[in-house]
């Protein structure tokens, strides 16, 4: 692998770490607009929306730390791959590989430790009812879920749109590759195949993925578009997640998932 094929990995890494918490940030709770006392319909509100709150913020805090676990995980064992294939097999692609390790572990843990914009809605929510009275705490809950899911629609879309624009880049790269290999020999044909199935890879994984997103909406979107329907909480969507890293003769899958 030459440096080039170093370069897309890390903007890789580094696109889909961009959008991972694009999300926006529920107001907090002091902010809330004074309304009137709940009445039994707001009351019979007040719990569903707390508990649909409740409900896809554990989805949400679920599908997060699915990912940073992976992500860790499959740092934890890139980078030690990268630096002996750097240092004792003389092999290019180590530096990417343990580059690459290095960004998922960071990324990883922030998933691990920073909250998603829901589980603090969801919190904030719960606080609100020694503060507010049921009818501002209603509103309150409406007005930041609202504004959570808007957030997480908007990220969604920008990160799926990139997403689908770098599968593009990669897969075009790909093709550049094989082609220019068809007139190279020696080492230099074989580099140029491997970046080839390096950018393929990449691509791949950047195209399931932004389909993903344009077709799984987030808990947040989720949550608000129940409570609008006038449903109820319902049992968690499949949360799942991979990655890959390439090694010598071979790869390296991690695959985790959430019920």
């Amino acid at each position: 692998m030459t440096t080039r094929a170093v370069g897309w990995m890390v903007a890789a890494i580094l696109a889909l770490g961009g959008t991972a918490r694009a999300q926006g940030v529920p107001p907090p709770a002091d902010s809330a607009t004074p309304a009137p006392e709940a009445s039994a319909g707001q009351t019979a509100d007040l719990a569903r929306l707390e508990a649909l709150l409740q409900s896809h913020a554990s989805e949400a805090r679920t599908a997060r730390l699915t990912f940073g676990s992976v992500a860790v995980a499959t740092g934890l064992a890139a980078v030690p791959v990268g630096i002996v294939a750097q240092t004792s097999w003389n092999q290019q692609y180590g530096i990417g590989l343990w580059v690459t390790g290095a960004l998922l572990l960071g990324f990883g843990t922030v998933s691990l430790v920073v909250e998603t914009p829901l589980e603090v809605l969801d919190q904030q929510f719960r606080a609100a009812a020694r503060t507010l009275s049921p009818a501002d705490q209603l509103a309150f809950g409406v007005g930041g879920l609202a504004s959570v899911a808007s957030g997480a629609r908007t990220s969604r879309l920008v990160g799926a749109i990139s997403g689908l624009v770098l599968a593009g880049v990669f897969f075009g790269v790909a093709i550049g590759e094989w082609v220019a290999a068809g007139n190279a020999v020696g080492s230099d044909k074989n580099d140029k195949q491997a970046n080839g199935a390096t950018a393929l890879v990449l691509g791949g994984l950047f195209c399931g993925g932004a389909t993903a997103q344009l077709v799984l909406p987030s808990p947040a979107e989720t949550a608000y578009a129940a409570y609008l329907s006038g449903q109820g909480t319902q049992r968690n969507g499949v949360q799942l997640s991979a990655g890959f890293v390439p090694l010598r003769g071979g790869g390296m899958v991690g695959v985790g998932g959430a019920f």
